[in-house]
């Protein structure tokens, strides 16, 4: 640039707008069991449960020869208001199939999901085993204003508001130049659901998943949820941060998982890319490379973040679990090479696994 990107110019607002990104109405990611407060207020709505009908989690779920699995123990017989309570995925598998696409996408539109800057997928190319997964968050994009928005309408009287940020603006000289009002955009539930929501979501808190949240002498409601560990898989390398680690794509990696994969020292946090992202940011099938550690194998073999990779030695990288094999492929003291891409171009490189894990001293 022709100036100091230290010292950028800000004489031009606009330019400076611009130029930024606003991760929280631009970056879409996965909800993951957030999303279970607006399956539960669908089906309640539509009518299709109620809060004391009885479920039975056998722990995973079979769509169309897909098998679903819930996240721990199989959570045995409860109540829909249970099953909440539980983030039990079997539970929301069968509310979604329930709902079904059109409707659940209806009510979604009606949420203000999708809307300006969110990514779906077309209705016409879900199947019946992406609907199971919608309906507990998964194979599915939200920007963090759209959820938190949406999630606000299913509590508050079923009203779905348009957020904004500044209540008025004036000049120098006190004049009043722009004032927003509170204004309802639509209304997705009606109000009977929204005060159920919020007893179950009450629920959640007082003697389900969310109990530390609860404050004493205060009614607070809640929802869990949890990064996708079957995507995940992490090759750490040197001194651990304690700090939240918040990459390219919507990625967050904390020092408790970093310890857990600690074992390994190539020094490159990777992360299996999801269809929905995959689509979203062009990027090829494999895992997405979030961060690259200095003087690490990694760095050694010329891996920088953004890379994806799509293969190391006779392993492809096909899913998560596949992903997890390729760790296998480079024993220590030994080398495999990787087949990545980079901006549209496959590149290969050899990855060389010191004998002594430096994670471990």
């Amino acid at each position: 640039p022709d100036y100091d990107p230290n010292d950028p110019p800000r004489n031009d607002v606009s330019a400076l707008t611009s130029l930024m990104r606003n991760r929280l109405v631009s970056d879409a990611y996965e909800p993951g069991s957030t999303f279970k407060i607006l399956t539960s207020s669908i089906a309640l709505d539509l009518g299709v449960t109620n809060v004391n009908e009885g479920f039975y989690c056998s722990g995973k779920i079979t769509v169309d020869g897909s098998t679903v699995r819930c996240w721990g123990n199989p959570h045995g017989a409860e109540t829909m208001r249970q099953g909440l309570q539980n983030s039990c995925n079997p539970v929301f598998v069968e509310l979604g199939l329930r709902i079904g696409v059109d409707r659940y996408y209806d009510y979604l539109d009606a949420f203000g999901i999708g809307s300006v800057t969110g990514i779906r997928i077309a209705r016409e190319r879900v199947k019946r085993v992406d609907m199971a997964r919608i309906g507990f968050g998964q194979s599915i994009a939200v920007t963090p204003i759209q959820l938190i928005t949406a999630a606000s309408a299913a509590v508050n009287g079923g009203r779905l508001m348009r957020p904004y940020v500044v209540s008025e603006i004036r000049s120098a000289d006190g004049e009043l130049i722009e004032k927003n009002e509170p204004r309802v955009v639509s209304r997705p539930i009606s109000e009977k659901t929204s005060a159920t929501m919020r007893d179950l979501l009450e629920g959640v808190v007082t003697d389900g998943g969310g109990r530390n949240a609860y404050i004493e002498g205060y009614r607070v409601g809640g929802k869990t949820t949890y990064v996708d560990d079957d995507q995940l898989v992490y090759f750490p390398a040197g001194k651990l941060s304690n700090s939240l680690r918040i990459h390219t794509l919507p990625i967050k990696v904390t020092a408790e998982e970093h310890q857990e994969a600690a074992k390994w020292d190539l020094g490159v946090v990777a992360h299996y890319i999801n269809p929905v992202w995959q689509e979203h940011y062009s990027l090829p099938q494999g895992a997405y490379i979030a961060s690259v550690d200095g003087n690490s194998p990694a760095a050694d073999a010329g891996l920088r973040e953004g890379d994806v990779i799509v293969g190391i030695g006779d392993q492809t990288i096909l899913g998560a679990a596949t992903l997890r094999k390729a760790r296998g492929q480079i024993k220590a003291g030994e080398s495999a090479v990787c087949v990545y891409w980079r901006e549209g171009t496959y590149y290969t490189t050899e990855i060389i696994r010191p004998k002594a894990s430096s994670a471990l001293k």
